[in-house]
């Protein structure tokens, strides 16, 4: 073998781990670049959920749900977010409960400076359970989740067991 040849082997395998630590640096960035928007889509849907406890919990006191936003999923001629809603099972029975937000609703509850990923249609709520539906979906262990519910995992609660324990 020759000096050029061993030259360009030298070469090709340089450029090969070269190539190589930049896939694994841009795997790595798109990865780090995800969880940003999983945390951030996390972050919208508990401030979302938020304000809906809150307007509800003024609705409740006041008797009178006219101060709910956003539009009626039965009230709107929407088909994709009723197909959606369908879809995660919510029975059409249901859609009179569910709320389409609009950009002028998260302005008005005063989220809209605070959200990353807001806009028109994105979002449904239910203010009687506090679901908040995201309408685009994100992956969640290898399936598009919908649900608020099913996005974020809550821990269960606890239930304290006193073991042996005489009142004297």
């Amino acid at each position: 073998m020759n000096k050029s040849m061993a030259r360009f082997i030298k070469f090709a395998i340089i450029i090969g781990i070269i190539i190589t630590v930049l896939v694994i640096v841009a795997k790595h960035g798109f990865k780090m670049l995800d969880e940003k928007k999983y945390t951030d889509l996390q972050t919208d849907l508990l401030l979302i959920q938020g304000k809906v406890k809150v307007i509800q919990g003024k609705s409740e006191v006041s008797g009178n749900k006219d101060g709910y936003l956003g539009q009626k999923v039965s009230e709107s001629d929407n088909s994709k977010i009723k197909d959606l809603l369908k879809q995660i099972n919510i029975s059409e029975e249901d859609f009179e409960k569910y709320y389409i937000l609009s950009q002028n609703d998260f302005e008005t509850m005063g989220i809209s400076g605070e959200m990353k990923n807001k806009g028109d249609n994105l979002f449904v709520v239910n203010y009687e359970e506090m679901e908040v539906v995201y309408t685009k979906g994100i992956k969640v262990d290898g399936k598009i989740k919908y649900k608020l519910t099913d996005i974020i995992k809550v821990p269960e609660k606890k239930e304290w067991i006193l073991h042996n324990r005489m009142l004297e």
